[in-house]
C-alpha cells in the first residue's frame, strides 16, 4: 500500500468465484481509501495481486444462495465475483453499507482513470 494509503475492511473469500469447483481459491481483499486490493501467496513465496481503483467500482451488489453468499464487484468491462459463507457475506454487506459514504467520498477526490 501507499504511504497515504490505509484499510477500512479487510476479509477473505473465493476469487472470480462462479461455483464452489470454479473459482481462482481464496484471496485476501483489502478495500482502503483509494482501491480494493485483492492478493493471493503462492507456492514458492509468489504473490498475484489485483487491484481496482475505488472510482472505476460502479457498483457492489450482495447475494445469497443456499450455501454461499457472492459479492459482486461490478466494473465498467469486468465483474469480479467473490464467494463467501452466509455469515460472512452478511456481516461484510452490514459493514460496507456503513462505510459507503466514507468510502464513495474518497472515491470522489480520486483522478479519474481512462477507460
Amino acid at each position: 500500500m501507499d504511504e497515504d494509503e490505509f484499510a477500512y475492511l479487510t476479509f477473505i473469500g473465493l476469487h472470480r468465484f462462479h461455483s464452489m469447483s470454479a473459482h481462482q481459491r481464496n484471496f485476501a481483499y483489502a478495500v482502503t481509501n483509494k482501491r480494493i486490493i485483492m492478493a493471493q501467496m503462492r507456492s514458492f513465496r509468489r504473490t498475484r495481486m489485483e487491484s481496482v481503483p475505488l472510482n472505476a467500482v460502479l457498483n457492489l451488489s450482495f447475494d445469497n444462495n443456499d450455501s454461499i453468499g457472492i459479492v459482486k464487484i461490478l466494473l465498467a468491462n469486468d465483474a469480479i465475483c467473490v464467494g463467501m459463507s452466509q455469515e460472512s457475506i452478511d456481516a461484510l454487506s452490514k459493514r460496507l453499507t456503513e462505510l459507503l459514504p466514507v468510502i464513495q467520498q474518497y472515491a470522489q477526490q480520486l483522478p479519474t482513470t481512462e477507460s
